[in-house]
This record gives structure tokens, C-alpha cells and sequence, in this order.
């Protein structure tokens, strides 16, 4: 019988493979092993959004439109044991950072094109707090939650989707039409 081998990395080890394949240019080997990324935007690492903290990679990119400029961003939270609530929290800091750029950016410069920020939120870690953390993907379509693993070969990830009660009670819908005629 073979045994599972976990193997462990520190949260900057963990931050060098992945900002490392992407400064290699490697988007399609990191994609392959299961995380989301644009190839046509911009990488940076530790970004620092002021007083909201110093994320540990983002993206960029930037469509321009004929009346404004839509900037599309990322941000990476890394985390090397568990990701959970007060990950997502973290990442929410630098998004709000981010909204507050924007908006300071709008504000200013009112008679210059303005900016609409598009913004997602990976979380990626080596395990996943239960409860209700694991609805977010598909309530939020602007959150990701992935769970890495090391194997001989590299780092792959597993992204978190889709997730119900194992024991799940069937229910019934009620009448649409009595729950619309009720109002």
C-alpha cells in the first residue's frame, strides 16, 4: 500500500511558485493545473494598497472604451494551511482599497475619461474552513476559492464549486403562480 505523502511550503514558497511561472510567461502550465488567470494582463507582486494592506499578487488589465476605461482586477490572497472567511475578509480590504483608487481617480479628474472597476478575488490555500465559506463561488461569481496541492511534479489546484449538503432533504417549490399573485 502507498501512503499519501502531504507535503508543506511556506506561504512566500508558495507565492514564488506561482509569481515565478507567471514571470516565466508559464500562464498555460498554470491554467492546465487548474488556476484562472489572464494572459493578457499585467502581474504584479506584493502590491501595496495603502492603509487597506499589501496584497500578495494581483493582475490588471485594462479595456478601453470609447466613454471610459474598464480596469479589470484580480487579487490573489495566499494562504498556506487553511483559507476561510477571514481570508475572504483580508482579500475584501484590498478590493474596497482598490473601489476607493477609483473613486478618488473619478472624483478628480470628473472631466477625463472615467475608470469602472471590474474586480475578482482568488483565495487559494492548502485547505478550506467548511460551513457556509464553500457557497460563496456560486453565489458570488466574483469569488474563487481553490485548494492547492503539491505533487512530485508541481502545484496544482482544485477549484471549489458547486458545493451542497451530502445529506440533502428533497423540498418542494411553492406555486409560482399563487406566490406571484400574492403580490
Amino acid at each position: 500500500p502507498t501512503k499519501n505523502i502531504i507535503m508543506t511550503i511556506l506561504e512566500s514558497e508558495l507565492e514564488d511558485l506561482i509569481f515565478g511561472k507567471i514571470e516565466e510567461g508559464a500562464f498555460d502550465d498554470l491554467i492546465d493545473r487548474g488556476l484562472h488567470l489572464s494572459t493578457n494582463a499585467k502581474y504584479f507582486r506584493q502590491y501595496n494598497f495603502g492603509s487597506y494592506g499589501i496584497a500578495d499578487i494581483v493582475s490588471l488589465s485594462i479595456v478601453k472604451q470609447p466613454d471610459y476605461w474598464e480596469f479589470n482586477l484580480s487579487i490573489y490572497e495566499l494562504k498556506k494551511d487553511a483559507i476561510g472567511a477571514k481570508t475572504l475578509c483580508q482579500a475584501a480590504r484590498y478590493a474596497k482599497g482598490a473601489q476607493r483608487m477609483v473613486d478618488d481617480w473619478n472624483y478628480k479628474h470628473k472631466k477625463k475619461r472615467r475608470i469602472v472597476l471590474n474586480t475578482e478575488i482568488h483565495l487559494i490555500g492548502q485547505s478550506i474552513d467548511g460551513g457556509g465559506f464553500l457557497y460563496l463561488p456560486d453565489l458570488f461569481r466574483q469569488v474563487h476559492i481553490y485548494q492547492y496541492r503539491l505533487e512530485f511534479d508541481g502545484i496544482y489546484f482544485d477549484c471549489k464549486s458547486g458545493y451542497h449538503l451530502s445529506e440533502e432533504k428533497p423540498f418542494k417549490m411553492p406555486n409560482i403562480k399563487n406566490a406571484i399573485i400574492s403580490f
